[in-house]
């Protein structure tokens, strides 16, 4: 069996042979570039994030964006043809046809939960390897059938290369992946002014705020959220609470991808089969748990960047349009995505993002953390790699602290279907009612205790 990345065609290496004994390391470089294919490589991710579940695209929270055809973890929408809000990734390339490819996709802090087409996989790896890349099919290598309103049908029709292995073809990968991390930012203030407060590591690109004013909607932009600052004093004593740099709603707008010119994979044999990594799995879990409990601790005091809202806008309006779907999809082909890829996008989320009920935040991941928690490889590794990783996030409404004092009250209301409804309400909120539910197991009222202690107790075994 062919050993994956590392072998040169015969009259590839015959040349770099010949170069490297008559010119040295200079000729031999110059002709493996001039012999190599030019390919672009476009990486493309959405990820919903919720600080009321566990996880991006939490398995139990949002339905399946596959086919039914397609092996998931994940459940299905009610239904298929429905633009339900679903997590959803895709490989897709251009550029001169490739009779060797070989990609390998690896998730740091998370699983795997489906892909197509089927590829060599572990619940955090993924591995396609003796395909080609071809401008046509032919009569042997025919797409599988998905429903005419199906995205899949939708990305077919865009220009690019076909990847063909084994019985296999499509016109590009697609995966789905829950990632074990916290939300790397908070809301405080509105409905005129927000604070936004970055929590991680990394700064976010491209934040886009949309806010429900009675009928109408509101709408902020933000270039650059520059990511939080640790001071750590000189002795070396402890650090200091998380601070962001200031930062400006006018600052020069920074990229939300960038380009990758020599990614290598590596060379190990994959293996067989679907296997759970379960003890992993929940290792991770509980590490990706700490580090978001220490990054919500730090948002609580940390100083956020403002961001002014636009008066409102009619909803369905020309200028809301512009001011949301419209301008995003700008952005990201700036970040290097093609007009068709941005269109299917934002598209494809539009009713999200576009005409929310409730508050929704997105933002755009840099490359360089996309590349930390979902390392991609590839053969030929000159190809050239863009990644764009767009996060929407809900729940992240700050009057949502208000609404659970007013929920916790009602827990003791007179009325039994009060109290009932309140309750259902604050399981649903999840860790977000957390905090709040710990004080009231110390309220006057024994009703409001014991609720509060049960959602408590049905949050713990949940997660």
């Amino acid at each position: 069996m062919r050993q994956p990345l590392i072998q040169l065609g015969r009259v590839r290496f015959l040349t770099a042979l010949a170069c490297l004994a008559v010119a040295g390391p200079t000729c031999l470089k110059t002709a493996l570039a001039a012999d190599a294919p030019q390919l672009e490589i476009h990486d493309i991710s959405v990820w919903l994030g919720d600080p009321t579940v566990e996880h991006y695209n939490n398995r139990n929270r949002y339905p399946n964006a596959m086919p039914s055809s397609v092996r998931t973890a994940r459940q299905d929408a009610d239904s298929p043809d429905e633009m339900l809000p679903a997590p959803f990734a895709v490989i897709t390339f251009y550029g001169d046809p490739v009779d060797d490819f070989e990609i390998d996709l690896q998730l740091k802090n998370g699983r795997f939960l489906a892909h197509w087409p089927p590829a060599r996989s572990k619940s955090k790896r993924m591995r396609w390897y003796g395909a080609k890349l071809v401008t046509q099919l032919d009569n042997e290598h025919r797409l599988a059938h998905v429903p005419d309103t199906h995205l899949f049908d939708k990305l077919r029709s865009a220009a690019g290369l076909y990847l063909r292995q084994e019985a296999h073809a499509e016109r590009f990968l697609a995966y789905d992946a829950e990632l074990y991390e916290k939300l790397p930012m908070k809301l405080r203030g509105g409905p005129d002014r927000y604070q936004a407060i970055n929590t991680g590591k990394f700064p976010l690109h491209d934040l886009l705020i949309v806010a429900p004013e009675g009928k109408q909607l509101r709408v902020g932009w933000l270039e650059e959220l520059p990511a939080a600052k640790i001071d750590t004093p000189p002795d070396g004593g402890s650090q200091k609470e998380a601070v962001a740099e200031t930062g400006s709603a006018t600052k020069q707008m920074a990229p939300a991808a960038s380009t990758t010119t020599t990614k290598k994979a590596p060379a190990s044999k994959p293996e067989d089969g679907d296997e759970s990594d379960a003890k992993n799995d929940d290792e991770a879990r509980e590490a990706s748990g700490k580090n978001g409990e220490n990054a919500e601790n730090d948002g609580d005091h940390a100083a956020g960047v403002e961001i002014v809202m636009s008066s409102p806008l009619a909803r369905g309006s020309a200028e809301l349009a512009n001011q949301t779907s419209e301008s995003l999809e700008r952005r990201l082909q700036k970040a290097g995505l093609t007009e068709a890829e941005a269109h299917f996008l934002v598209e494809r989320y539009a009713k999200t993002i576009s005409d929310p009920d409730k508050l929704i935040v997105s933002f755009c991941i840099p490359q360089s953390e996309l590349d930390t928690q979902l390392p991609l490889a590839f053969y030929p590794e000159s190809a050239k790699l863009i990644r764009v990783g767009l996060v929407i996030v809900f729940n992240l409404d700050p009057k949502v602290a208000v609404d659970v004092d007013n929920l916790i009250t009602q827990l003791g209301n007179e009325d039994y279907a009060v109290r009932q409804a309140a309750h259902e309400k604050l399981v649903d909120l999840g860790s977000i009612a957390v905090p709040a539910l710990e004080k009231a197991k110390k309220n006057p009222d024994m009703e409001i205790v014991i609720r509060a202690e049960r959602i408590l107790q049905q949050y713990k075994q949940n997660n």
